[in-house]
């Protein structure tokens, strides 16, 4: 996450050190997902070329008889690049075809 967010972390203690200067870059963003397309297992690569995330927003209950925590939700906002694409998907037949495809996007 801090990656995402510009933090740094602490290489002693492994804290994500917050800083007010911190800009969150724009990161390419890539995921498999598994479709059954014809009953047979596909796996589809979707990937978005240009995201800035922002910081996630605490809503835990922990005033009243019992504590609630919730999920950390990280949401970004994409941009489109200078040629106007913002997104590629393909799907494969493999999970390795689907790996290999999103490593060349992601360099």
């Amino acid at each position: 996450m801090a990656t995402l967010l510009g933090h740094t972390v602490d290489t002693t203690s492994q804290a994500m050190i917050r800083n007010v200067n911190d800009i969150a870059p724009y990161v390419g963003f890539g995921r498999i997902v598994v479709k059954m397309i014809n009953n047979v297992k596909k796996y589809k690569v979707e990937f978005l070329y240009k995201v800035k995330f922002a910081e996630p927003s605490q809503e835990d209950q922990t005033k009243g008889e019992t504590v609630e925590f919730a999920t950390t939700t990280l949401e970004g906002t994409v941009a489109t690049l200078a040629n106007g694409k913002w997104s590629e998907t393909k799907t494969f037949d493999t999970k390795a075809e689907a790996l290999t495809y999103l490593e060349g996007l992601m360099n």
